[in-house]
């Protein structure tokens, strides 16, 4: 049987890949199905990954699926950190929208 929290042999998780590859109809799967929304390997998280690579629709999910862009990658940066350092206006402009409680 699969498992969504399943690694591959380089520690990468399902949802991680899903968002490397850009594939936001993967990850709205694997989120619909429980997915960890901070799931991560020891480079980086998947929100981290989307933010590096401009994904700001990914990002976006993400962050309404409970990803934390507060959570510190293995260099020390945070997410939001990496937008800022990365020049991405609107990735900056999303993470500093206030979040409904």
């Amino acid at each position: 049987m699969l498992s969504i929290r399943t690694v591959d042999p380089v520690g990468d998780p399902p949802l991680l890949l899903a968002v490397l590859q850009g594939h936001v109809g993967v990850v709205e799967t694997l989120l619909a199905a429980s997915a960890d929304a901070n799931a991560s390997n020891e480079r980086e998280t998947s929100l981290g990954s989307a933010i590096a690579r401009g994904q700001t629709e990914l990002v976006r999910i993400l962050l309404a699926a409970g990803a934390n862009p507060n959570t510190h990658m293995p260099k020390g940066m945070t997410g939001f950190m990496r937008a800022c350092d990365g020049n991405d206006a609107a990735v900056v402009q999303l993470l500093l929208e206030p979040k409904p409680n």
